[in-house]
């Protein structure tokens, strides 16, 4: 609106001026003089009758025009002051309503005061007596509060008995577990007083035929003595009682010499405990202040076991000091296979085979390594080459016997394992093996009765209730089968 109110009045002036100066322009033109001199020829030009009418129609049209802009101008004049009086209206009716939202709210406002007075009053006429109303009001309010403090205590007293329960189970089941434990303690302690017993006893029986020597150590030696007898003891028992005592003579600072440490490190293994059979060869290394014998078994050992730096490094520094000692080798080799180093170990035989062309160890580990190649024709030559140095290596026999079955020389396999059996010790780990694979020597021979005759022997060899591995080679026909029964049930 405001800014109509400014448009109109600059759009009437400007009209008015257009107009005026269209008007000036006609009547200049109209009144344009007749030209002398040398322009006599235009101005006679100028002054023809088409000219004249010409611009009598100019004229004609420029008072047209005047009077159009002149009703213009007068019709933008009333509407610039219908505009104003529009303003002043609106102005007026803006007062009118802001008076009449002001008066409503003090009409509202006073309505408020007088019925909020009203109220007190009828309050006030309600209350007879407020020093009355106020006690009744605090005893209210005291009794909400007590009836809110009783079920508070309820509500604490629930949680508490809970919580009394729960520790009251917390406390009977630690008092179980520690009932358990003095059980568990007390049973620890009898075993522990029986073994020192047993100890104690062992050594009077050691020591009963006259005081020790110098150099023996009766307290090793009877933990070793006791562990020994412990393996003949059937079950998990006599196993569990073996490694205890061996463990304390493999973690104790007890004085021993080294024989008897080696002799408990072998012992460990054949209770298939590597980790205490290590700490035996350990400690007898130590206690012989590194004896090559021992240091190889050791380093052996810690090959087996996977320890691949401490074992290799330990093997090189046994050679700088005994280059040429077959035993220490043929343990070198033989690491070096369980480490799954084949390409070193082969390179490395290749290198010293001159120099140690008349070990027998080192010619079986040759053949052991060729066998696993697949050269099996050059390595039955190494095997049988090693049997000529030591007819007595009952290992090199084994070998032989071996490789000439994968070649189907089963003349030859016999023949080896028998050697191989006459030189084993009764309690060889490795004699029913060798009954076993005798066994099946004469079976692929068609001799059934030398094959159950040896069949059985590894049995009794064994010496273990499980037979299974036993039953896989045994003769198809269910006769052979029940006689063999038969015969194991003899025992």
């Amino acid at each position: 609106m405001k800014h109509c109110r400014r448009t109109l009045p600059r759009a009437a002036s400007v009209a008015a001026c257009v107009c005026a100066g269209i008007i000036q322009s006609h009547v200049c033109f109209a009144q344009v003089p007749p030209a002398t001199g040398t322009n006599t020829a235009l101005a006679a030009v100028a002054n023809t009758p088409s000219q004249m009418s010409q611009a009598n129609t100019y004229r004609a049209e420029s008072v047209s025009v005047l009077v159009e802009v002149a009703a213009l101008s007068a019709r933008v004049e009333m509407l610039t002051k219908q505009l104003e009086v529009s303003e002043k209206l609106r102005h007026e009716t803006d007062e009118k309503v802001m008076n009449r939202i002001l008066w409503v709210g003090g009409f509202v406002g006073t309505l408020f005061t007088v019925l909020t007075g009203l109220m007190g009053l009828f309050i006030n006429s309600r209350i007879k007596d407020p020093e009355e109303y106020r006690e009744n009001l605090r005893a209210h309010l005291f009794q909400e509060v007590e009836a809110s403090r009783k079920e508070v205590i309820a509500h604490t007293d629930s949680e508490l008995a809970k919580t009394r329960e729960q520790l009251r189970e917390v406390q009977n089941e630690h008092t179980k577990t520690i009932n358990d434990l003095f059980a568990k303690a007390r049973a620890e302690a009898e075993r522990f007083r029986t073994e020192n017993s047993e100890m104690v006893s062992a050594l009077k029986n050691l020591t009963s035929l006259g005081q020790p020597s110098p150099g023996e150590k009766p307290e090793a030696e009877t933990l070793y003595y006791l562990a020994e007898q412990s393996r003949a003891e059937a079950g998990a028992e006599g196993r569990a009682r073996g490694l205890r005592y061996l463990r304390r003579l493999a973690d104790a600072d007890i004085p021993a010499n080294p024989p008897v440490l080696h002799n408990a490190a072998v012992l460990a293994k054949e209770y298939d405990s590597q980790e205490t059979s290590i700490r035996l060869f350990r400690r007898a290394y130590e206690a012989s202040q590194g004896s090559e014998r021992y240091g190889a078994t050791l380093a052996h050992e810690l090959a087996l076991a996977h320890n691949r730096q401490e074992s290799l490094q330990l093997f090189e520094e046994l050679l700088r000091k005994r280059p040429a000692d077959d035993r220490i080798f043929h343990f070198y080799i033989d690491a070096l296979r369980a480490l799954e180093l084949y390409q070193e170990a082969q390179t490395l035989l290749a290198e010293k085979d001159e120099l140690f062309k008349d070990s027998a160890k080192v010619q079986r580990e040759w053949a052991d390594l060729l066998a696993s190649m697949g050269r099996h024709r050059e390595a039955l030559e190494k095997a049988k080459r090693a049997t000529v140095l030591d007819p007595a290596d009952e290992i090199a026999w084994a070998y032989c016997a071996r490789i000439a079955m994968l070649l189907g020389d089963l003349d030859t396999a016999k023949d080896s394992l028998q050697h191989a059996i006459s030189l084993a010790d009764e309690t060889s780990p490795r004699l029913p093996g060798h009954f076993r694979r005798l066994a099946d020597v004469f079976r692929l021979q068609g001799d059934p009765e030398n094959a159950k005759a040896n069949y059985k022997a590894s049995i009794i060899a064994a010496q273990s209730p499980s037979r299974s591995v036993m039953w896989l080679n045994l003769l198809e026909t269910p006769a052979d089968q029940q006689k063999l029964e038969a015969v194991s049930e003899g025992e």
